[in-house]
This record gives C-alpha cells, structure tokens and sequence, in this order.
C-alpha cells in the first residue's frame, strides 16, 4: 500500500522536528489531527526492526479527557485516514497496524487510546511501557499529567529487542487560554526541549489545510449561518478557532495580544551596546518605580535589554539604588543615556516645589517627559513597534533573559480585567509589577515616535561657531 501525504508547511515544520516534547496549535480544520496521525505513523514506519528479525515494533499512547471523545473523534480520524492497515480491539481500547513496507519489513504499532476519566485510567497510563504519547486536545489535559507521562516514554522496545529509534511526546490543540499553565511551558517561559508550533490565522494569506475544507469553511463558523450575529462570544470564539489567537483568560484580555508573538518579539540577545547611540531609559514613576534599558540601534529597531523593578521605595531611592547602579556598570558604563517618563512627573508635590524631573536632573540624568500619558496613544506607540518590521527583523525586541516580567506582563499580565457581565474594562488593570513595566514600554515607545534618541545625538554634537568670512584673498 502507498500512502503520500503532503502536510501544510508548519506541520512539516512540526513533524521533521526532533524535540522531545512538541506541540501543534492552530485553527479547527487546520490539519492538525491528521498531522498527529502520520507523524506517529511515520515514527512507527522508522522504528528499526527488532533485533534478528524484520519486524518494526512500537508502541503509542493516545490520550484525551474521555473515551467518548477519542472514539468519536481520534479513532474516526485514524480509521479513515489508514485503513486498511488498521484493526480496532474494544476491549483495550486498541488500535493495531500491521503494515508491510517495500523493504520486507513489517510495522507492529500498538496505538492504546486511554481517557482521563477516572483515577484507574490515570494508573493504567502511567504504568505504561511506551514508544511515544500524542496528547489530543492537550488545552484540556491536565498539564500535572504530562511530567510523569514522559517518564513512560523510551521503555518499548526493550534494550533486548534493540530499543526505540525515536521516542517522545507530541500533542494538538486549538490555542489556549493566556492564563493555561501550557502558556507558561511553551510560550512565555518554554522549558528546555519543549517546542511549540503556531499556525497561522485561517482567515490571513498564509492560512493552511483550505483545499481539504468546504468553499467558506471559516466564513460561516465564524458569522454562525447568521450575517447578523455579533456578540463577544462569537468573536472570542472565532479569535481562539478561526484566528488561532490565544483566548482570553478568566482574569481579562491581555492588551497586546493581537500584536506581541513570542518567537518574533522575544530575543536570546546577549547585550551589545552601540556605543556611537545613547542609551534609552523607559521610566515608570509612582510608589513602585519601574524602569526598561534599552537602545534604538542604527537601523531604527527598539532593543529592550534590562528591567529595573523597585519595590515599595521612593524615586530618589530607586534612583540611587536600582536605576544608576545598572546604569554606571557593564555594559552600559560610560554611555550617555536619558530618560523618557510619565510627563506627570513634571507636577510638584503639596509638599515640596521639588518634583519627579527635578529629582531626575539632579541624580545627573537627562530626562524628557513623554508627549502624553493617555492610555490610548500609548498603547498605539508599542502597538506600532511590535507590527512594524525594519530590514526584515522585527521594529521591537526584547530580551528573555533579561525581561522575563515583562514577556509575562505582554504575555498575559497586562491586561483588560473582565467585568461580571463578560465585558472588559476600557483600561488595563493595574498590577505590580506588570503594568508599571508596560507603562515604561510605553514609554519607550513614545519616546522612539518622538525620535528622542535623534535629539539626544544632536544634543552632543560640537556646536559649529560662526566666523567672519575669510576673503581668498588672504591666503599665500
């Protein structure tokens, strides 16, 4: 029997990838599910034949919440895409290949389909000796599951039958929500060998898997049979299904979730200082100061290195203790630099006539006030950074290591809170230390649209003395 299958391109992204633990995301209909299918399918077909024989085993787990929804769903999509290679056992949930191949070998693939109904399902799971797992819906699974599931993996076949040629753990699933623990592994934080694989929006130019699906496929889920439909269900669904954007979690909306993408906006960058440039600082005042380093490099892209996160002290004190300390070191010593904060801080105190700036200048910081600190225009300033590329790299970059609260804060902690009638506030909530940190990114933005760094630059250059004109009569 031959079977050809030609997956969408971040699928075969997703199957020629080796890590141990990968995870394919995207809209329904993308593909997703036969993708898993022939991946398995395919690792089985490379398992090298038993020791002494020319016989390939494996063996698989496929795992979802209920056994209802494995046989509906996984054991309907295996038996149409491979039969008929394929027998079903009912009593051990059982799916079996026994697939010859041109060479003379022949596949044994058990692919065991176990539920998470009951605690006796979990045992059985975990007392498994397994090849690899595909976790189906992975959104749904609890993710306290999938740790001791991957203790299983690498034990089928047996050493003495020669040993797994590849083993691991693959899963499917539409986006999740920003407050998933699956957000944290994969996005914002992604462990070590865990991969993540994001399909594009249905509905965009780089929409995957439309020749398998009906003419209008996205468009009647997403208006439902009915053009006049339009409530913020319907388009939060159709966000998470359609445009395979994350969800919304049950605390609120992240601001930027449209426009901050992880692997796009977030570097492994080790800090290179240009030294022909000034440094940037973006700076949050209030109770809580909080500050962002970065640079606008010479193609005009906002590079982000450092946060500065005070806590509970006054600005004169974060000043001395947090913000110049970095500043005075490596690498950043011996840079000029200035500072972009809330133009509030120009506002003197009932107490003092002293105010924020004043305290700036007198720490010997050159500080600008931002052009406004309305909400909107701010947020559009980091929205035009993170949706604007220069020479192919994205406009806005930022450090992992360097910022990992504020990667959390763009990720999911900034964020419209959700009312109880299931509206959002039109202003994002205010949480130390995420939102101080995207105030100072706004900051930073709005400093980049003003072009402060090209006023600093022209700030110190030599000053050019005008002299009385020097007749060439004059010269020998």
């Amino acid at each position: 029997m031959t079977l050809v299958y030609r997956p969408p391109p971040t699928i075969e992204l997703f199957m020629m990838d080796d890590s141990l633990v990968r995870c394919l995301v995207g809209p329904v209909g993308s593909g997703k599910s036969m993708g898993s299918i022939m991946e398995i399918f395919r690792r089985s077909t490379q398992q090298a034949p038993a020791t002494g024989t020319n016989i390939r085993y494996s063996r698989f787990t496929i795992v979802r919440n209920t056994l209802q929804q494995l046989r509906t769903t996984v054991l309907t999509d295996v038996q149409q895409y491979l039969q008929p290679m394929i027998s079903y056992f009912v009593t051990d949930s059982t799916i079996r290949i026994r697939a010859p191949l041109s060479d003379g070998s022949i596949v044994h693939s058990d692919w065991v389909m176990i539920p998470l109904d009951t605690v006796e399902d979990q045992r059985r799971l975990l007392s498994m000796q397994l090849t690899g797992a595909w976790v189906n819906e992975i959104r749904e699974v609890p993710i306290g599951i999938i740790p001791p599931l991957i203790g299983r993996l690498g034990r089928y076949p047996s050493k003495l039958q020669g040993g797994p040629s590849w083993f691991g753990l693959i899963a499917d699933t539409n986006p999740w929500d920003t407050d998933s623990p699956y957000h944290e592994r994969f996005v914002l934080n992604p462990r070590a060998n865990w991969k993540l694989f994001h399909q594009p929006s249905a509905v965009g130019p780089d929409a995957e898997n439309l020749a398998n699906l009906p003419p209008n496929y996205y468009e009647n889920l997403m208006n439902g049979g009915d053009e006049d439909r339009s409530t913020v269900h319907d388009e939060e669904w159709s966000a998470v299904h359609v445009e395979s954007q994350w969800g919304t979690s049950n605390a609120g909306q992240a601001v930027f979730r449209r426009s901050f993408h992880v692997p796009t906006h977030v570097r492994d960058m080790e800090v290179v200082v240009n030294p022909m440039r000034p440094i940037m600082v973006g700076l949050d005042l209030g109770r809580t100061p909080t500050a962002l380093i970065g640079q606008v490099d010479s193609l005009g892209r906002l590079l982000v290195f450092e946060e500065v996160c005070g806590e509970d002290v006054g600005l004169d004190q974060f000043l001395v203790e947090y913000l110049k300390p970095k500043l005075l070191g490596e690498p950043y010593a011996g840079k000029r630099s200035f500072v972009v904060a809330d133009p509030a801080g120009n506002q003197r105190s009932q107490l003092s006539e002293r105010n924020a700036f004043d305290a700036l200048k007198e720490a010997g910081l050159l500080a600008y006030p931002a052009n406004t600190n309305a909400i909107a225009p701010r947020i559009a300033a980091v929205e035009k950074q993170l949706r604007s590329n220069v020479m192919g790299e994205p406009a806005l970059q930022i450090s992992r290591t360097g910022c990992p609260t504020l990667i959390h804060a763009m990720g999911n902690k900034y964020r419209y809170r959700k009312l109880r009638n299931g509206q959002l506030e039109d202003t994002p909530e205010k949480l130390h230390p995420w939102s101080d940190l995207a105030d100072a990114l706004e900051y930073l933005c709005l400093g980049v649209s003003a072009n402060i760094t090209g006023r600093v630059i022209l700030r110190d250059r030599p000053r050019i003395v005008n002299r009385a004109p020097v007749n060439a009569g004059g010269w020998t």
